[in-house]
């Protein structure tokens, strides 16, 4: 996406910036390229048009998107349309490899989690 160029889905991000969570100011988001530095980045949102493989693992690097299929294909959680909801898929061992501690009221509510052990 180009500066200043700002989709719907950017903008709704965008009332983000500047809110805490966990004691961590939200920055702005951005547009990253292939080769960026994610090492500093703490949640990566992969649109359905920018899927491609790999995606990067990195220590508590957060990879979220919105294409079916995206927590099979490497990603931590991925959101879906289901009728009129919107529901998510959790790929537990990926979230391993990255670091990250998924509750287990979390995992409850997933629509599937994805591990070694297969889908459920």
């Amino acid at each position: 996406m180009r500066a200043g160029q700002r989709s719907g889905r950017l903008a709704a991000f965008e009332t983000l910036d500047g809110k805490k969570v966990q004691g961590r100011a939200l920055a702005p988001v951005r547009a990253v390229g292939r080769g960026d530095d994610l090492r500093a980045c703490h949640a990566l949102f992969v649109p359905q048009r920018e899927l491609r493989k790999p995606l990067p693992v990195l220590p508590g690097l957060l990879t979220v998107g919105e294409a079916e299929g995206f927590a099979e294909s490497g990603g931590v959680v991925g959101f879906v349309r289901q009728g009129a909801q919107l529901r998510f898929d959790i790929n537990r061992d990926v979230a391993a490899q990255a670091q990250l501690r998924l509750s287990a009221e979390l995992l409850k509510v997933a629509r599937s989690v994805v591990d070694s052990g297969g889908t459920r």
